[in-house]
């Protein structure tokens, strides 16, 4: 992944949708149009990721600090120092009872001064909307006991059209890699910046089977069917 500083990406994309709305051709003789990008045309799109930073959104925020590392919120954010041409979006909810990993997580964007991480506070309105302004969900657990083996964000961002990624030690790592709906990576910067150019260089493809898989697994019908097996083996 090479380093890329959120202004010059902007400029960057500036470029394209400037080049796009002039009909002019980008990097040779063959035009590089916006259709190209939302159809999923795999020249334009690896054009149009090398424009802009990839977008990693964190839906499995932890409430007390004491469980940052195993969230893997402090990798993510080991991460992002390491890796500046990846953009990071950490969602924290409010917790009724309070919580203190939302502050302690303020505290160390703003000492490792990390420009390309957003701490997202308050309640989500659209979800739905908020997973598809990322390229990806991250489930970046440090332990396989790090946090629900499937996560409800996992799920849904699958359905969303949203590729996964997640670390080799989480449970459900085996059923992405198995289902190429995503991309699992070792906790290392290095081995997450790898996962993202390989997710990103056959996006169209993980995009495709998360939205399959998901709605064959997670179908409520399906869940439903599930149950039903589970009671009648039981019995």
């Amino acid at each position: 992944m090479r380093p890329l500083r959120p202004r010059s990406a902007l400029a960057l994309l500036g470029l394209l949708w400037l080049a796009v709305a002039l009909g002019a051709p980008l990097f040779g003789s063959q035009p590089i149009g916006l259709s190209e990008v939302l159809r999923g045309d795999p020249t334009a799109l690896a054009i149009f990721w090398q424009l802009r930073l990839p977008r990693v959104l964190l839906a499995t925020f932890p409430r007390s600090s004491e469980e940052m590392a195993e969230r893997g919120v402090s990798f993510l954010l080991e991460v992002a120092r390491e890796c500046p041409g990846i953009d990071f979006s950490l969602l924290s909810r409010p917790w009724r009872t309070g919580g203190t990993a939302a502050e302690a997580t303020r505290r160390l964007i703003a000492a490792g001064n990390l420009t390309n991480v957003t701490l997202l506070d308050g309640v989500q309105e659209d979800m739905r909307a908020l997973y598809l302004q990322h390229d990806f969900t991250v489930i970046p657990f440090t332990t396989p006991d790090g946090g629900k083996e499937c996560p409800r964000s996992l799920v849904e961002t699958m359905a969303c059209g949203v590729p996964v990624l997640i670390s080799e030690v989480a449970q459900f790592s085996a059923f992405v890699r198995e289902r190429e709906c995503g991309q699992v990576f070792a906790l290392d910067p290095q081995s997450f910046a790898g996962a993202v150019d390989a997710a990103l260089s056959r996006y169209q493809v993980i995009r495709d089977n998360a939205m399959r898989e998901s709605r064959a697994q997670f179908d409520l019908r399906a869940t439903m069917k599930s149950y039903a097996e589970i009671y009648e083996a039981a019995h």
